[in-house]
This record gives C-alpha cells, structure tokens and sequence, in this order.
C-alpha cells in the first residue's frame, strides 16, 4: 500500500528518486510480550547547490534536517553525560515516529 502513495521525480541529479525515507515496522506479539523491528530506508543528505528546483531544495532541506536530528538523538543516547537531557524526539516525524524503539 505504501508503494502506491511512494512518488518519485526527476531532481536534477537522479532521473527517479523518492526523495524521502521509507520505514517498514514489524510487531512481533507474544501473551505478554510486544517487539518491533523498524527496516529503514534513509534517503541520503542532499547538496543543495547541485540543483536549481526550488522544491528539491525544500525536500532535501527537511531530508537534512531529519537525518541531523537522528544523529543527535544517537549521540545523546550514547554518551553518558547527557543521560539526564530529553532527546529531541519531536523535531522532526522520522524521530516522532523512531522514539518508542530508540
């Protein structure tokens, strides 16, 4: 189902990219037990300088944005230091989403 809402376009530096990140989640259900394995497909950091298409701009802007805010949170939840500090979960829908397995 998630493949017919998928749209893909040319951006100027790939004829047919997706221009977003796909998340696949399984749940696993036992009598008193739940687990979920995300499958995540990160569309990668974009050059925004490579094109002149506003809208591309835009996307990869948010793609950016995103990708950042992960390794934010990844980094606050492995360093100790900053055990006590709430990662920044609701920056962006990727993490929003991401939060309850992280």
């Amino acid at each position: 189902e998630s493949s017919k809402k998928r749209v893909v376009r040319n951006n100027g530096m790939n004829q047919q990219s997706s221009r977003s990140h796909y998340i696949f989640q399984i749940k696993f259900q036992r009598v008193n037990s739940e687990s979920i394995l995300n499958i995540v497909d990160l569309a990668g950091s974009e050059r925004r300088l490579k094109t002149n298409n506003e809208l591309v701009n835009k996307e990869a802007k948010f793609i950016n944005q995103s990708l950042t805010t992960l390794g934010r949170i990844f980094s606050m939840l492995s360093n100790r230091a900053l055990k006590n500090k709430v990662p920044p979960y609701r920056e962006c829908q990727l993490t929003k989403i991401l939060q309850p397995t992280l």
